[in-house]
């Protein structure tokens, strides 16, 4: 996915207030990282989501109990102006929603806030909405045909903000045909794109600008359900399906600017030994070329390697790493390193002891990291 999910904290918020918080910026360089900052909000606001706006100024979206505020933070000389007021939010939700229990993301040219919360109940819809903010008030997108028993359970931007594009919840509802829809963001309305029969038990959906095309990670493809996962290649003027490769287990899929390589956790053990490869046994961070076909293992350790991403120049690769300590097997719930490494050398080199999250800048030259408690971002500059 382009733009980076993450998690609010379990707080109660009953009122949303303007919040007159302030951004401490320390500034650790060492001789190693000359350009290390540390970023965060001397009232104990929790940083729910990140993006980079442009290649000297990051957006955070605030939340404390008073309410929620998206920034634009300059990283160099510290000045930030409000994007979206915690009074504007207010208005936009009504007062039974808890906002704490959302996630948040930032669409890849910053016109739209997408509000949503992961599927978990068959007893309740999952909350899904899009807020406009490039204007001079935000509001709420509502999009026509969106049908109800749609439930959305993945999602993908396309980096022109045309178009949000949606898998459904695998196994509800039998009488929905669409495991894939598009939602413009132009026109405001709904399309099919894939259905069931094609592709179905979608774990991930990720956009390829330079292919026009979505990657799929799902179970199944043309009514068959493996015990492997399938990525596929959505091709929308063709409207066709390509089958890239067949894996063990496949989570995290990130593909490259090019189009040309796809790099994702693939886990082909069972460590945990419940006779299934699922998200809860160790990883590897592979490589997969669609040119040559070719799949190749880039990092293997004990424990997990996670959520692997390229910067534009394709010179150096980030993950995460959660390592055996003190001899004990690692748990998903365990503290996350940074890591990242040079492609062409396999240097590695490591950033942070503690990250829940990051995001590499479209020069390829700096990488944000959200600490875990979610209470500071750090700014590093790649060597």
């Amino acid at each position: 996915m382009n733009v980076l999910k993450v998690f609010f904290s379990s707080f109660a918020m009953t009122v949303f207030l303007s919040v007159a918080a302030v951004l401490y910026l320390a500034s650790p360089a060492t001789a190693d990282n000359p350009f290390a900052r540390t970023l965060s909000f001397t009232d104990g606001s929790r940083i729910a989501a990140f993006e980079w706006f442009d290649d000297h100024n990051i957006l955070l979206y605030a939340v404390n109990q008073d309410g929620c505020i998206l920034w634009k933070h300059d990283i160099y000389n510290g000045a930030r102006t409000k994007i979206i007021t915690a009074t504007q939010l207010a208005k936009l939700f009504s007062p039974e929603i808890d906002i704490s229990k959302l996630k948040v993301s930032v669409s890849p040219s910053h016109n739209y806030l997408l509000f949503y919360q992961p599927y978990s109940n068959p007893d309740e819809k999952p909350f899904f909405r899009v807020i406009r903010i490039d204007g001079a008030t935000p509001e709420v997108v509502e999009f026509a045909n969106f049908p109800d028993d749609f439930w959305v359970n993945e999602f993908a931007w396309d980096p022109n903000d045309q178009y949000l594009y949606v898998s459904g919840v695998p196994y509800l509802f039998p009488n929905e045909v669409a495991s894939i829809g598009r939602l413009s963001l132009n026109t405001n309305s709904f399309v099919a794109l894939v259905v069931k029969d094609n592709a179905d038990l979608i774990d991930e959906i990720v956009y390829s600008f330079n292919l026009d095309a979505l990657i799929i990670n799902c179970w199944s493809f043309r009514g068959e359900y493996p015990r492997e996962h399938y990525i596929l290649k959505y091709n929308f003027y063709e409207n066709d399906i390509e089958i890239l490769g067949l894996f063990p287990y496949v989570h995290n899929v990130h593909i490259t600017e090019s189009g040309e390589d796809i790099f994702f956790s693939l886990s082909s053990r069972d460590t945990n030994r419940d006779g299934f490869l699922d998200s809860l046994d160790e990883s590897d961070i592979s490589t997969f070329n669609l040119k040559k076909k070719e799949n190749q293992i880039l990092v293997r350790y004990s424990g997990y390697e996670l959520a692997p991403s390229v910067t534009l120049d394709r010179k150096w690769m980030g993950y995460l790493r959660i390592p055996e300590r003190m001899g004990r097997k690692p748990t998903l719930d365990d503290q996350k390193q940074l890591w990242i490494m040079d492609i062409a050398e396999r240097r590695e080199i490591q950033v942070s002891e503690d990250c829940d999250g990051y995001l590499f800048s479209r020069d390829s030259k700096k990488v944000l990291a959200l600490s875990s408690d979610h209470l500071q971002v750090e700014i590093f500059e790649l060597p």
